[in-house]
């Protein structure tokens, strides 16, 4: 619920919604900061080219973010859902900056963007950044590289 409103919000009043919802992707409260994430990937939806950066930026912080709730809302559903449709080159950037980060929840994240059907989609268009992942011995992130190639592998076939 607090998700959709904000989504809407956003949308409709950006200037004034965005730093509201860059202090719920830091709140305390997992699902404030789920919201926001998700708020993130309704806005996106419009397609603005002039937000695909602020919304890049806003859901950055959450990337590091190691509760699933948070985790699922980001990679696969708002990065590989949407924002991969809604601003490909921007997103593959930015997934290229990320892929580097040594935090594992990033790399997750960055790895479960291609598990999505959009994600898959675009795969093609960036098999640096799995292939780089890919070196990563850590579980949680080989599994997410695991997954996101299964996924590809189902399209191609």
């Amino acid at each position: 619920m607090a998700a959709s409103l904000m989504g809407r919000l956003l949308v409709e009043a950006f200037p004034d919604v965005l730093p509201i919802a860059r202090e719920w992707v830091s709140a305390h409260d997992p699902r404030l900061r789920r919201a926001a994430v998700v708020a993130a990937k309704h806005a996106a939806r419009t397609r603005r080219t002039e937000w695909a950066e602020p919304l890049l930026d806003l859901i950055e912080p959450a990337l590091r973010d190691s509760d699933d709730y948070v985790r699922k809302s980001l990679g696969p559903f708002a990065l590989g859902d949407q924002f991969v449709r809604s601003y490909p080159d921007a997103t593959l950037a930015r997934l290229r900056t990320w892929m580097e980060d040594r935090d594992e929840n990033v790399r997750w994240n960055v790895a479960m963007t291609f598990s999505a059907a959009s994600g898959s989609r675009v795969a093609q268009r960036a098999p640096d950044i799995l292939e780089y992942l890919s070196a990563d011995e850590r579980p949680l992130v080989r599994s997410a590289v695991r997954t996101a190639q299964r996924r590809i592998r189902t399209l191609v076939a």
